[in-house]
């Protein structure tokens, strides 16, 4: 098998995080699917009896509450979504309870916003206390504070959330479970030639190809978050697996190789600090550069420099981070910058040597230093 070294490192890592979404979770948004989490336990019992670390990535706390509270349908309004994340935070953890306890397994849930992971301290207190439950025993079930996290600065949908914790807790294997087979070359509702793509890396930009612009779930729709998930992963040296959540031991399938889904490996890995930047779902601002500056930062390893920025938006701090982005307005990385939003615009498309001038002062030679910066 072409890829059996990286399948073989990626299925013998030591953490694994799992992601569940919420319309499995809860059929649908019918009602808490008890059986499927029973299997999911079952085959968690298994990867963790095989010397596995698994931090469990969940959804559903709104869709959960809705239920409990009787409602028709979820509810438009923010503060009446955060009331039924509240009320189902509190059932979904007494279900895993439950449940879990059966296999010996305790449990313990850890809600996360954004700002948890923005903020550098805060983040390494999360990986600690992660890392505390790992070393004792007890399974992490990590969730979106859906309670107190407002729209705009949300994670977005859990896909990208599981991607920051296996970020945080440098984990080996991200396996996200969900109502598809894995990622196909085409539809195959609609198209009998669609093939499985079995192994490919995240990186690949052959994989866009493939999801198109469809918002059907089968389609683009649901693959879209996940691509993006998996390329975040990336980041951290981590190889993501999208694969039906309710395949019978599909999850215990990929310690054999039998697996029927998608693996998405990894390039390398990169320092704890490009971790946390790599799972930064917000900015203060971002920069704009040119071709050329694009090409120096993507294809020979540079530093970014004021001379290859054409643009600066946002109001932003030395030491805050911003979106690098390239001409046709796509996000090509996130960087600490050396200087504030209103000096960065001064030096914008002036060489290094001329920033003392234009400023009076000169802190850094660079705008943003490679080492301050992770790829998206």
């Amino acid at each position: 098998m072409k890829y059996q070294t990286q399948y073989q490192q990626a299925v013998n890592s030591d953490i694994w995080v799992i992601k569940i979404g919420s319309a499995m979770l809860t059929d649908h948004g019918r009602t808490i699917d008890r059986v499927q989490i029973n299997a999911w336990a079952h085959q968690i019992a298994t990867l963790r009896k095989a010397g596995k670390r698994v931090i469990l990535v969940s959804s559903g706390a709104i869709a959960a509450g809705v239920q409990k509270l009787g409602w028709a349908e979820k509810p438009a309004e923010l503060a009446k979504q955060q009331a039924a994340a509240a009320v189902g935070q509190v059932t979904l953890a007494r279900v895993y309870e439950e449940i879990f306890v059966n296999y010996g397994i305790q449990t313990a849930q850890v809600l996360l916003t954004h700002d948890d992971a923005a903020d550098r301290k805060r983040y390494l207190n999360i990986k600690s206390t992660i890392g505390a439950l790992l070393d004792n025993d007890i399974l992490p079930i990590v969730n979106e504070n859906d309670t107190t996290s407002f729209a705009e600065i949300k994670f977005g949908d859990n896909d990208n959330l599981g991607a920051l914790v296996t970020n945080l807790i440098s984990a080996g294997l991200y396996v996200i479970l969900t109502d598809q087979q894995g990622l196909y070359t085409a539809d195959p509702r609609n198209n009998p030639e669609a093939k499985l793509i079995k192994f490919d890396h995240a990186d690949n930009p052959t994989l866009d190809s493939y999801i198109g612009t469809s918002k059907s779930a089968l389609g683009s729709g649901g693959m879209v978050t996940k691509i993006q998930a998996a390329r975040k992963a990336m980041n951290s040296g981590t190889t993501t697996v999208i694969m039906h959540g309710q395949r019978d031991n599909g999850i215990i399938e990929l310690l054999t190789g039998d697996f029927v889904g998608t693996m998405l490996f990894a390039r390398g890995e990169v320092n704890a600090k490009k971790q946390w930047l790599a799972g930064q779902l917000q900015t203060r601002g971002s920069v704009t550069v040119d071709h050329g500056a694009e090409q120096a930062l993507l294809k020979q390893g540079k530093s970014l420099l004021g001379v290859g920025i054409t643009a600066v938006q946002g109001d932003f701090s030395r030491g805050e981070i911003v979106a690098i982005v390239n001409e046709q307005g796509n996000e090509i990385a996130k960087g600490i910058v050396n200087y504030n939003s209103s000096d960065l615009d001064k030096i914008k498309g002036h060489p290094s040597e001329a920033i003392n001038s234009i400023l009076g002062f000169r802190l850094e030679r660079h705008a943003i230093h490679r080492d301050n910066m992770a790829f998206v």
